[in-house]
């Protein structure tokens, strides 16, 4: 089940930002998805809830189980998909951050904090992570990865 009851908050001319009726931001620029933000802990919706495009090369979903539910066994197919970009997920496990995400022009669009049990989608643009505390996250993104050379363009900031 998608949720889609969304209410537009113009930040800028071109960047909107979905809040839906829980703690989910959609964040995009000139109708391009960059990030998609949830504060997991005040995420209370039981079942199975997704938030990305199912277009998107990376699925973001929050499943609730009572006791006595079950996931049946299973494996995915086998299946040849291109990646063009690399998206990421990061689950703060521990700690707070600020994150800071960026256009594809490099132009830094939108700040938000990090809690301890919030998560991040990057699904375009760039992003930048600023830690306020001692932190521990999981981070998800397509592999293989190879060096930071190859894998990565740095954006100019006052880092």
């Amino acid at each position: 089940m998608h949720i889609t009851t969304r209410m537009k908050i113009r930040l800028y001319p071109n960047i909107i930002i979905l809040r839906d009726n829980m703690p989910v931001n959609h964040i995009s620029k000139s109708g391009k998805l960059i990030a998609i933000s949830i504060s997991s802990e005040e995420f209370t919706e039981r079942g199975d809830h997704y938030f990305s495009p199912s277009a998107e090369y990376l699925q973001l979903g929050i499943n609730s189980y009572n006791a006595g539910n079950n996931v049946p066994p299973h494996y995915h197919n086998t299946r040849d998909i291109h990646v063009k970009y690399v998206q990421e997920i990061i689950y703060l496990s521990k700690g707070t951050a600020k994150i800071t995400l960026f256009d594809e022009n490099n132009e830094s669009i939108e700040t938000f904090d990090m809690n301890s049990g919030d998560i991040v989608f990057f699904i375009s643009g760039g992003h930048g992570i600023e830690f306020k505390e001692d932190t521990r996250l999981i981070e998800v993104k397509q592999g293989p990865y190879i060096d930071k050379s190859v894998d990565k363009t740095m954006i100019n900031s006052p880092w």
